[in-house]
């Protein structure tokens, strides 16, 4: 094999078409944005991976690549496109429509940091220190080119949650993709069309079924150029061949270093942006965007401490005394939520509204000191005994669910999202009660 320095040219190709389907996926917004406002969402979903299937159904019939599902089932690659395209897109859409530009790219760019932690957690593959620094410097950086495009922040739970949704969705995408060692990258790519083909479609007719819309939306290429071109490249440039360099890149490379060039998708998405679609940018929209979603990040920091609480409480107390420990970690948290408003209220009067943040990095480095030099080690370490994570995962998303579905309601938001949500709940819901019983 030929070697460029420590790397093979199959790599370094790998890398080269890494960078391609990122600038490919980048434009696809602006072709999106073409049509987004006029079609339905699903529609648009539909026909995209609907061209997408025919184009490479096309070149399978002429040779052009080589398709086998005879001696390989296809069925075990169902499991990856339940993450993307289905789940994936789902979570995408709604959650950009819930959210704003700022606000949906910064949380999409955290992408390759979380499929750094899964790489290492589930296929063992530890990434180096220049790696790492790598995926967090380019994340930063697109983090700050997204919030410098930025629009106003929306305090919107639901479109956070869902573009967390989406977040996950792909990074258990590029972890199946990894192990499904025995498909070609043409083979995967065909069946994701395939199924998205399939499943935008039946949620495009059953959408617009209730619409009364059934007719507009299978003429929708013959009626509208705009649809018809924007369809066309986002199937066949996005869905088919981005999707295909993806494919090849997390086969060849792994998934950490195909997701490091993810940062292009964001510089492509913003500059097309304004060079063709002539978006502004707004420094102090972005950074009001930071803070909201700094917030909310120190919130999933908090929901992590919170959910230890009564472990720490089962190990440091003695049985007979497990009432007591339990008493005052309650009387701890009901004087802090009466205490809160009022301490803020007193910052205020001495300070800027920041340190109402800033005042939580003192606190948390002492309460970190004190904790690794006071908190016993975990008594319990049971080595055959693994974290279940599907049970977690379950876990998480029917509460979560849950939330936001009585948080929607309160806030009067869209009755088809809520229906969506709650339907998910109950589906969701019901696997994870079964698999406690």
């Amino acid at each position: 094999m030929i070697r460029v320095g420590k790397m093979s040219w199959r790599e370094i190709s790998a890398m080269l078409g890494s960078c391609c389907s990122s600038m490919l996926f980048g434009l696809s917004f602006m072709f999106t944005k073409r049509i987004v406002g006029t079609v339905p969402a699903f529609s648009l979903l539909s026909w995209r991976f609907l061209m997408g299937a025919v184009a490479m159904s096309l070149c399978a019939l002429l040779g052009v690549v080589h398709i086998d599902y005879k001696t390989k089932k296809p069925w075990p690659l169902l499991r990856m496109t339940l993450y993307l395209p289905a789940a994936y897109f789902i979570f995408e859409t709604y959650g950009i429509e819930l959210t704003s530009a700022s606000e949906s790219g910064t949380i999409i760019a955290c992408i390759p940091i979380f499929t750094v932690l899964a790489s290492a957690l589930f296929l063992h593959e530890m990434p180096s220190k220049f790696q790492v620094g790598g995926v967090l410097l380019s994340t930063v950086g697109i983090v700050i080119i997204t919030l410098l495009k930025g629009t106003s922040p929306t305090f919107n739970p639901l479109g956070y949650v869902l573009l967390f949704g989406a977040v996950f969705s792909d990074v258990i995408y590029f972890i199946h993709n990894r192990q499904l060692t025995a498909y070609t990258p043409v083979e995967k790519t065909y069946f994701m069309c395939l199924t998205g083909a399939v499943f935008f479609t039946v949620c495009a007719l059953v959408y617009n079924g209730v619409h009364g819309t059934v007719t507009e939306y299978l003429t929708l290429p013959f009626t509208s150029g705009s649809f018809l071109t924007s369809c066309l490249y986002l199937g066949i440039g996005c869905t088919t061949l981005a999707f295909l360099l993806t494919n090849r890149s997390v086969t060849i490379i792994g998934p950490t270093r195909t997701s490091a060039f993810s940062g292009l998708t964001t510089v492509i998405s913003v500059v097309s942006g304004v060079v063709f679609l002539h978006e502004s940018f707004s420094l102090l929209q972005g950074l009001a965007t930071a803070l909201v979603l700094a917030r909310v990040m120190q919130g999933f920091g908090a929901a992590a401490v919170t959910s230890v609480n009564t472990t720490l409480i089962r190990i440091i107390y003695p049985k007979a005394q497990l009432g007591r420990g339990m008493g005052i970690n309650a009387t701890v948290v009901a004087v802090s939520s009466v205490a809160g408003p009022t301490l803020a209220a007193g910052i205020l009067s001495v300070a800027e509204w920041p340190w109402l943040f800033a005042v939580n990095i003192p606190i948390g480095l002492v309460a970190l000191w004190l904790s690794r030099r006071f908190l016993p080690d975990n008594p319990v370490r049971v080595s055959a005994r693994r974290f279940d994570w599907r049970d977690a995962v379950m876990n998480a998303l029917t509460f979560g669910l849950l939330m936001a579905s009585v948080e929607g309601f309160s806030h009067g938001l869209d009755p088809r999202l809520l229906t969506l949500g709650i339907a998910a709940l109950l589906i969701v819901g019901f696997f994870f009660i079964r698999s406690q019983l």
